[in-house]
């Protein structure tokens, strides 16, 4: 006889993992982005500004709100939850849906 609880708690599981691995790559890719956009900064349009290839206002164009960006970016990698918990380290907890489905099955529900 199969274990529908045990069923139950695999579905969801699989679909918390399912879920991680989805937000995970979010979180990677909006940390890869603020990296590259920094990259863009550092590299072209700073040492264009110094140089004065550009005009202030020809590179602002180019380079539209590229500041701004890098500062969303960084805020958004480094918030916290309202339980004062990092984002960063929520993806770094690989044992939080192991727990969450042990505490599911040790709460009092038929086995």
């Amino acid at each position: 006889m199969v274990d529908c609880w045990s069923v139950v708690c695999a579905r969801c599981a699989k679909r918390r993992s399912e879920r991680r691995d989805i937000l995970t790559e979010l979180y990677e890719t909006e940390l890869k982005y603020g990296r590259d956009l920094r990259i863009v900064v550092e590299e072209f349009y700073r040492p264009m500004l110094v140089a004065g290839l550009l005009s202030s206002d020809q590179l602002a164009g180019i380079f539209l709100n590229a500041e701004e960006l890098i500062q969303v970016t960084y805020q958004t990698t480094t918030m916290r939850f309202p339980t004062g918990k990092k984002v960063q380290k929520v993806f770094e907890s690989k044992s939080s849906e192991q727990c969450m489905v042990r505490r599911l099955r040790n709460s009092g529900r038929p086995s």
